[in-house]
């Protein structure tokens, strides 16, 4: 007699019998699988952040200083330096409706920029409005105007772009 039959005597595992173990073995490796991911959570989880402090509500503390930087706009912030607008206006273009106006400007340095009406530039100036020989620059908070020059006499009309 093999010692398998004297281990187990005449106990014979069935197709019945023989699922039922494959079930509680399935089983088994599930709930398995589930403690390992758990605990791998657990310890692999990134620490929490610490709660960042708070004021009581009404707290006039930080009032002062929200209104005067105007993150919800309303002008120029509190001590807004205005620039020393050093540019000469070489042409304009005004807006179609279709297209945004723009005006092209020189630097004292002798580079040219394009400003989009609306839209800032450089920071702290923002090309405010457009007319036929001048233009509206907001400075900060501070409108500054810059006119072209006039023609020289022997200067030639600029071509017509487009049809």
């Amino acid at each position: 007699m093999s010692k398998v039959h004297a281990l187990f005597g005449k106990v014979r595992f069935t197709d019945r019998g023989h699922d039922l173990f494959s079930l509680l073995n399935y089983a088994m490796v599930g709930v398995l699988g589930v403690v390992f991911a758990c605990w791998t959570w657990v310890l692999l989880a990134p620490a929490p952040l610490p709660t960042p402090a708070t004021l009581p509500a009404g707290s006039p503390v930080l009032a002062p200083a929200i209104a005067s930087a105007h993150w919800f706009g309303g002008g120029a912030a509190a001590g807004a330096v205005t620039q020393n607008v050093n540019y000469k206006l070489l042409g304009v273009y005004a807006s179609d409706g279709e297209h945004p106006g723009f005006a092209i400007l020189q630097q004292a340095d002798g580079k040219q920029i394009v400003a989009v009406l609306h839209q800032a530039f450089v920071p702290g100036l923002v090309l405010q409005s457009i007319s036929g020989d001048s233009v509206t620059i907001d400075n900060s908070g501070a409108p500054m105007s810059l006119k072209m020059e006039a023609k020289a006499a022997n200067a030639k009309p600029a071509a017509r772009l487009g049809p």
